[in-house]
Formats: C-alpha cells, sequence, structure tokens
C-alpha cells in the first residue's frame, strides 16, 4: 500500500508539475512573438514533441544495461537542475516564429520537460510485475495533468506573479526529483530484471495507434487556434480544451474503462455533417454560436479516437513501444497544425478539415450493420461509403462558399493570422478572422473617406480633431491603413506593425498609404519592443494591435504604459481600441490610469450603421492622458470617466484575463 501510494504521488507530482509549466511557459512567449493564436499552437507542438522525447528515453533505457541508465538518468537529471529556476533563455535568429518559439522551448525548459515526460511510462515499468497492474498510473498521471489545468487559470495565476511561480515551480520540481529516487530504490529489483519482451507486432497496429494518436491532437491545436483567434490567448482558454483532451485519456484508462458509447457515434457523426455544413454556409467561418456545438464535437471525436486506442494498447511488458508510438502520433499532430498547415492552407481550415476525415471513422456499431431489416446500416459499414462522406465533407471545408454581395479576391495567411481581402458592390474590406480590419470605397472620389472604427464622428475622430497640425503621431497596428484618412500633411505618422504580409496588403490592395498626405514611415515588429528602441517622441499614440478580436495583453500592462509615457510628449496621449465581443478591457485600463496618474476617459460608439461597414462600425475607445483640456473637449462629445473596480493592476509578471471575461457576461 505505501509504494503504491508513492508511486501514485510521484507520478501525480510529475504530470502537474508538467502541464503547470507549460502553461506557464506559454503565457511568458506571448509578448515576445505579439500575443497571437498561432504561439499556443508552436507551443503545443514542442511540448509534445518533448513528450515523445521522454518516451523514446525509456524505450532505449529499457534495452540498456543498469549502469548505462543510471549515468543516462544522472546527465539529464544535472541538465534540469541547470535549467532552474525556469526563465526563458532569448533565442535570437532569422527564422519562421513557430521554430523560434520550438528552440527557446528548448533551451530554456527542454530538459526539466524530457525528465517529466518520461516518469509516467517509467514509473510504470518500475512498478508493474505479474501481480500488479501498473496502468491505473496512467490515469493519475492524467489526473495531476487536469489538476494543474484547473488549479493554473483559476488559482496560480490569478493569484501568484510569474517570478514566484518560477520560484515555486522550481522547488517542487527538487521534491519530485527525491520521490523518483524514493521510487527507484524500493523497485530496485524489479528495475533489474525490467527488459522489453519484443512481439512480432504487426505494422498496421503500430499505424493505428499513430493515426488514433495524431487526429485527437490535430483537432486539439485547432479548436483552441479558432477560438483563441477571437479571444485572447491566455492560459484559461488553453485550459479548457487541454483538459477535454485529457479527460478522455483519463476515461479509457481507468481500472475499469469508461469507452466511448458506440451507439453515441451516429449522433456525433451528425453533429459533424451540421457543423460543417454550418461553417460551409457562414462562408468558412465558425461562429461565436457554433463554438458550443463544436466543444461537444471535439469532445465526442477524440473520446471516440482514444476509447479505440485504449482497445488497441498492448499488456504492460511493452508499454513503452506503444507509448511511443502514441506520443509519435500527438508530436505529428501537433507539429502538422504548427508548421504543416500554415504553410499549404492559405485559411484556417486545419480544425475543420480534420474533422471531415475523422468521420469515416464515426462507423456505426458492427451489430447495427448486421441488421437485416435496415439495409442502410449495412451501406453505412462499407469503407467506401464512409470515405466517400469524408470526401465530401472535406470537400465542403476546402472549396468555400462564394458569399453573396462579397468577392474574395485575395487569401493569405502568416504565423500572425488569416487574412482575406474582398469587395462589396461600393467597397473593398479586409477581414482578419471574422473581424473587418479596414475598408476602402471603390468610388475614388470618395476613396479617401474613413468608415468602420474610424469614419467621421467616430470616438479617434474626436481625439485626433484635439491634436495639432503638426503633431508626430504612432500607430501600433496597421490594419488596412484606413486611420491615415484623418491625416494632415504637416503631421509625422509612424506605423509599427508586427505581421510583414499586413504591410504587404496595406500597399498593394489599399491606397490610404500612397495618398496620404502626412509624411509616414512603417516599422515592421512588435510595436511595443519597437517603440522601445525608438528615440522619438509623440504627441499621440494610437494602440489598435488587435488580432481578430483577440486582445495583444503585453499591451496592456503598467509596464508597457510607463514605456508607452516615455515615448510621448509633455501633454501627449494615448488611445486605445479595446472594441471586442468578448473582453471587457474598461476596467483593467482603468486601473493601469489611476496607477499611472492619468486621466481615464472612454466613449462607446453605438450608432446604427446596419451592415455598412463601409460608412461605420460600433467602436469602443479609451483614452490616458495628463491634459486635463483635452479630456474637457472629448467629454463634449459623449466621452465619460473609465469606471474604476477592484481588479489588480496587470504587469508584466501578472494578468488575469478571467477577471475581464466574468466582468464581460455579468454586463
Amino acid at each position: 500500500m505505501i509504494i503504491k501510494l508513492l508511486f501514485s504521488t510521484t507520478v501525480f507530482l510529475s504530470a502537474f508539475l508538467l502541464f503547470w509549466l507549460e502553461l506557464f511557459f506559454a503565457k511568458l512567449l506571448l509578448p515576445n512573438f505579439g500575443g497571437g493564436s498561432a504561439i499556443w499552437t508552436s507551443c503545443l507542438a514542442c511540448f509534445q514533441l518533448l513528450l515523445l522525447l521522454g518516451y523514446l528515453y525509456v524505450h532505449w533505457a529499457n534495452q540498456r544495461k543498469k549502469l548505462t541508465r543510471r549515468l543516462a538518468y544522472l546527465v539529464l537529471i544535472i541538465l534540469s537542475l541547470w535549467d532552474l529556476p525556469i526563465h526563458l533563455k532569448p533565442w535570437d535568429f532569422a527564422g519562421h516564429p513557430s521554430l523560434q518559439i520550438i528552440a527557446i522551448i528548448l533551451a530554456s525548459i527542454g530538459s526539466p520537460l524530457v525528465v517529466l515526460a518520461m516518469t509516467s511510462s517509467m514509473l510504470q515499468g518500475w512498478f508493474a510485475t505479474p501481480d500488479r497492474k501498473p496502468y491505473f498510473l496512467y490515469g493519475m498521471s492524467n489526473m495531476g495533468s487536469l489538476a494543474a489545468l484547473i488549479a493554473y487559470p483559476f488559482a496560480i495565476e490569478p493569484t501568484f506573479t510569474l517570478s514566484f511561480q518560477s520560484i515555486a515551480w522550481s522547488l517542487l520540481f527538487v521534491l519530485f526529483l527525491g520521490l523518483m529516487e524514493a521510487c527507484r530504490i524500493v523497485s530496485r529489483n524489479n528495475q533489474a530484471s525490467a527488459k522489453v519482451t519484443h512481439q512480432s507486432d504487426p505494422n498496421h497496429l503500430r499505424l493505428q495507434w499513430l493515426w488514433l494518436s495524431f487526429v485527437p491532437s490535430s483537432l486539439l491545436a485547432g479548436i483552441t487556434t479558432y477560438t483563441t483567434s477571437d479571444i485572447a490567448p491566455s492560459p484559461i482558454v488553453w485550459a479548457i480544451f487541454l483538459g477535454l483532451y485529457l479527460t478522455t485519456f483519463i476515461l479509457v484508462f481507468l481500472p475499469s474503462p469508461f469507452l466511448f458509447p458506440t451507439e453515441v457515434k451516429p449522433i456525433i457523426l451528425m453533429m459533424v455533417i451540421l457543423s460543417l455544413g454550418l461553417y460551409h454556409m457562414s462562408g468558412s467561418r465558425i461562429s461565436p454560436q457554433l463554438l458550443s456545438l463544436n466543444i461537444v464535437i471535439f469532445l465526442g471525436v477524440i473520446w471516440s479516437f482514444h476509447s479505440e486506442l485504449a482497445r488497441l494498447r498492448l499488456p504492460a511488458a511493452q508499454l513503452a513501444e506503444f507509448y511511443v508510438f502514441v506520443a509519435l502520433g500527438g508530436c505529428l499532430g501537433g507539429l502538422f497544425n504548427a508548421l504543416v498547415a500554415p504553410l499549404i492552407f492559405p485559411r484556417l481550415i486545419e480544425y475543420p478539415l480534420m474533422l471531415a476525415i475523422s468521420a469515416a471513422w464515426l462507423r456505426l456499431p458492427d451489430e447495427w450493420a448486421k441488421s437485416w431489416f435496415n439495409p442502410l446500416c449495412r451501406v453505412q459499414a462499407l469503407p467506401a461509403f464512409r470515405y466517400g462522406i469524408s470526401i465530401c465533407l472535406a470537400m465542403l471545408v476546402v472549396i468555400p462558399r462564394p458569399e453573396p454581395n462579397f468577392d474574395v479576391t485575395t487569401v493569405v495567411r502568416s504565423f500572425y493570422g488569416a487574412y482575406q481581402v474582398g469587395q462589396t458592390p461600393t467597397a473593398r474590406i479586409l477581414l482578419h478572422g471574422s473581424t473587418v480590419h479596414g475598408e476602402q470605397k471603390l468610388d475614388k472620389s470618395l476613396s479617401q473617406v474613413p468608415g468602420s472604427y474610424y469614419s467621421s464622428g467616430s470616438p479617434i475622430d474626436d481625439v485626433l480633431q484635439t491634436i495639432s497640425d503638426r503633431a508626430h503621431v504612432a500607430v501600433v497596428g496597421l490594419g488596412a491603413g484606413e486611420v491615415a484618412s484623418h491625416s494632415k500633411p504637416q503631421q509625422n505618422w509612424t506605423f509599427y506593425e508586427l505581421d510583414p504580409l499586413i504591410v504587404e496588403i496595406a500597399r498593394s490592395s489599399f491606397t490610404y498609404l500612397s495618398e496620404m498626405q502626412a509624411n509616414h514611415r512603417i516599422v515592421t515588429g512588435d510595436g511595443r519592443l519597437e517603440l522601445d528602441k525608438s528615440a522619438e517622441q509623440y504627441d499621440l499614440i494610437v494602440l489598435d494591435a488587435f488580432s481578430s478580436d483577440a486582445v495583444p495583453m503585453h499591451l496592456l500592462t503598467i509596464e508597457a504604459l510607463k514605456l508607452f509615457q516615455s515615448k510621448l510628449k509633455p501633454n501627449g496621449t494615448i488611445v486605445y481600441n479595446i472594441t471586442n465581443g468578448y473582453v471587457d478591457l474598461e476596467e483593467p485600463l482603468a486601473q493601469l490610469a489611476s496607477a499611472a496618474g492619468l486621466l481615464g476617459t472612454m466613449r462607446q460608439d453605438r450608432r446604427d450603421f446596419g451592415d455598412r461597414v463601409e460608412v461605420g462600425s460600433p467602436s469602443d475607445w479609451v483614452v490616458l492622458t495628463s491634459n486635463r483640456n483635452q479630456v474637457a473637449i472629448l467629454k463634449q462629445h459623449q466621452w465619460r470617466d473609465l469606471q474604476r473596480g477592484e481588479m489588480a493592476v496587470w504587469r508584466d509578471d501578472f494578468s488575469n484575463l478571467y477577471s475581464a471575461l466574468r466582468r464581460h457576461k455579468s454586463n
């Protein structure tokens, strides 16, 4: 009983530390890559790669002599201790951002992650005897992972700073190493005789392991990317989907497995068909209204695949090989979404495409197919029929439905997002995900008349009317360049844009920049980092760096605000576009204004523009300034003071998106 408790505690703690570190380090990375949704996809792929390395180590070690195993393990421990306390190690090289993220993770936390990743299968090998079944340890590992996914966004992140988390995590990791040594000592005799028993398993079984782990992994990365394209990438969103993914593992690897009911597969299949049909009809976008449906589908599909994986698992003597192929499939699924999909798909279609492919494996129960009174069941059991359904669904995903009165002319994608440029009968529009990022009227006589968030009478128009005709203006976030239509000949404007692809689109598909009256230049790179390098002082800094509806959290901290203040001339102004369908940022900015000693005022533009984005769009803007005269002028145009609450000030070391989501929900 004591040995079982020791092993259970060790494997639980290792999994808890593993997933705590994943969420913690991904949050550390956000400010360095613009805070986009693809950051987590790249992190997830690297974490799965390190999990695979951990399993490969166990598979390799089981075939080596005891002294060799012991020396290799000692080297890994020394390397992992060398990385403590956890911190981000810069890795400066020119390359794809996903590869940069993977390189930084490997350099900063690669060794501790490998040590933690190999724990579950290693301890199961140490524990297993003819009289002791080790599968409960796999369930304990997943329970530890799930505990971390619940604790981090709801307890750890809202309570502790990143620096405190680094120290606390490091101390617990040292404790974990002590528990591992205790496990090694009590199972010494079992280790001496632990050798992998090779059996002549057919290759098709290994291919099934790969496929049954590849699809859920790709779906996990895909649905998370879809969601965080419209909501700020943050641990709470990552944890929800990763938690659902791990819950299915827990269920299918319980001592008495809770497998996915085969009778429910037809329902999930119908839901997949319905979802992809709606996806096609909605112009190849998963709307917020369909998110709940897709969460249910995601859970059903991965549970079904993991149930089949559990049915095909190997006996205890061959656990290492089984876990290697499961980890390899998961790694390939993550790398497909992080590296391959952005290169081969101009649109964000990997999630719905993988749903379409998975439909072929959601077949009816075999006993139904044998029913003589139901020919349809027998037809559905035929592979050709099931694959035909998948192909038809895949075509719905790959071939976009033409939208009425909107002709798509350009579809492109980068690490930072997927963009479409299209035309209505009256305007050319830039879409990033589901969000309009600019428009321009086709009538040349009206081409410099702004619409969307920047229309005449909009909040940003109010602000730009209050600045000098010779003002120096910085704009973080270029979009179509529509705000440039407000510039005046004697002014100087600097645009900071993270994505070079957006710069290309603004120059090739729109004429705001080429017809701009003021002197201007474009700086490519993260706005906060590039402003920090700049020696220029500005009268106005406009922060409009939104990725679809996602919020760049690193622009909303007190350190960021102080940096922006240092780049302002006396009585200068900072203005934020906080228009968002999911997150209410008024209170976080009110707290920042109070902490920095600035005045804060806000206007919510709720004029009725209908669907005519070329005329204008509802928008929310916040101004932070020390200029009382400017605030008094703005209040004559329906601006009001910011409302403060009890929320803590966001810092680089501490932020909590959940509090903003919760407040938005209550309103």
